[in-house]
């Protein structure tokens, strides 16, 4: 355990505490990692968001977490249309909330996602008084 490394601990690698082991079984299959992603999942960067959830999240809790975490996904990657985001992945480790980017990487679908921003988000920012001022008024 002690040994130096280069690198953070992949997902994986988190080990159960004593007594915990089987953790796994009270969560969503899709909120744990499971073998046949375990490739696609060490390419990414994993990270306890610890700032949001800093304590383990019970099982039925962590539709808190899944809800947060597709909400701001779906909203970044298909309603507003952020050029270079595909929202977010989250996982359970040991009942904590993990999260890791999902990022565009290919230039041609940057500039495709990026014209679709600049005509929803320029909305916006093209009718920022009035739209402002409905709102204060609803």
């Amino acid at each position: 355990m002690n040994a130096p490394t280069d690198r953070f601990p992949y997902l994986h690698e988190a080990k159960a505490p004593a007594g915990a082991e089987g953790w796994e079984r009270m969560y969503p299959y899709f909120l744990v990692s499971q073998p046949e992603g375990r490739d696609f999942e060490q390419d990414r960067f994993w990270f306890a968001d610890s700032m949001h959830w800093s304590r383990a999240v019970h099982p039925f809790d962590s539709i808190g977490a899944e809800a947060v975490y597709y909400g701001c996904g779906v909203n970044g990657a298909r309603s507003i249309v952020l050029p270079a985001a595909l929202g977010l992945d989250v996982r359970m480790v040991n009942g904590f909330v993990y999260i890791c980017p999902q990022a565009v990487s290919d230039p041609a679908e940057i500039q495709r996602r990026l014209a679709l921003f600049q005509e929803r988000a320029g909305h916006y920012y093209k009718n920022w008084d009035s739209l402002y001022a409905n709102w204060k008024e609803k």
